[in-house]
């Protein structure tokens, strides 16, 4: 039976994304309907594929998760409940394209 696994990456847009030009990357909360872990993180990561996104690596994860975690978190419950439904939703933490000390943009 299908679960709710938790992924946790860092990505960035590539240079087909619409955000490239204003988006230096992003934390991606994933929640993934799958069969196990291994899968959710494939799903999770061929659909940022999809999206011209990159997978910079992954920062937690993958694990299962229950619905009774995040009562008390609104985003992450309502995500979860959107992956029960659809089986993926995802949240992204963006940040602009600025250079930090001894990094290049993109």
């Amino acid at each position: 039976m299908p679960q709710i696994y938790f992924v946790h990456f860092q990505v960035q847009p590539g240079m087909d994304n619409p955000d490239f030009e204003s988006v230096g990357g992003a934390y991606a909360i994933c929640f993934i309907r799958a069969r196990n872990a291994t899968k959710a993180s494939l799903q999770a990561q061929q659909n940022f594929t999809n999206n011209n996104w990159q997978v910079l690596r992954i920062e937690d994860g993958p694990f299962r998760v229950e619905r009774n975690q995040y009562l008390d978190d609104e985003d992450n419950l309502a995500a979860f409940d959107e992956a029960m439904q659809e089986g993926e939703s995802y949240i992204l933490y963006e940040w602009p394209v600025e250079a930090q000390p001894g990094e290049t943009i993109h």
